[in-house]
């Protein structure tokens, strides 16, 4: 269930979206409000039609926590797919690198995110986490251990074993690509003073 699709999904996995008429053509502003309310009522009216027991239940981050306990009083198993790590460890995280840089902490995680996170986070039977530092961020929620399940966004340093390390050679012309949202919390601040300590040309 998502809240509107623009174009059928490729794959095997179908889908269901909560837009109609107009809702699939305005700008998303004008509509968000509106279809995540209906997406919320379409995803609860579709578990009366499935078997709890034959059922898992995959969450994106945000779900309401309300979508949550509905679910788990009607006896489906829950799990949540993790991003990044947890709201509580990155809000501490971030102040830091705000203030190191002298900056008022403007960022998106506030208080109020972490503590709804980590209530949202207690009602999972299963947590996919994607790397190390996710499941650190986890045990410090006191997440059951059981709960943790390691998965991947494709990186496995495996793959790479055998490949020899490039240097590029001292060029002026050579480029280097960053990929990200330009601020502190994508670690900006911290590339800059890599890259002129580092001395590279470029």
């Amino acid at each position: 269930w998502v809240a509107r699709l623009r174009a059928e999904p490729i794959g095997i996995a179908g889908a269901r979206d909560a837009a109609n008429g107009l809702t699939r053509r305005l700008p998303w502003r004008y509509v968000q409000e509106y279809l995540l309310r209906r997406l919320e009522k379409k995803f609860l009216q579709s578990l009366t039609k499935v078997d709890p027991a034959e059922t898992v239940l995959i969450f994106w981050p945000d779900t309401p926590i309300r979508v949550l306990k509905a679910a788990k009083a009607r006896g489906f198993f829950i799990a949540r797919e993790m991003i990044n790590s947890a709201c509580a460890t990155a809000k501490v995280i971030l102040d830091d690198a705000y203030a190191l840089n002298g900056l008022p902490a403007t960022h998106i995680v506030t208080q109020k995110l972490a503590d709804t996170e980590t209530e949202e986070l207690a009602l999972y039977d299963a947590i996919f986490s994607p790397n190390d530092l996710v499941d650190h961020s986890l045990r410090q929620l006191g997440v059951d251990e059981r709960k943790i399940l390691r998965t991947s966004f494709g990186w496995d340093p495996d793959r790479f074993d055998e490949i020899a390390p490039r240097r590029e050679a001292d060029r002026p012309d050579v480029h280097y690509l960053f990929v990200g949202s330009i601020g502190v919390r994508k670690g900006v601040f911290d590339l800059l003073a890599a890259w002129e300590m580092a001395g590279r040309p470029g």
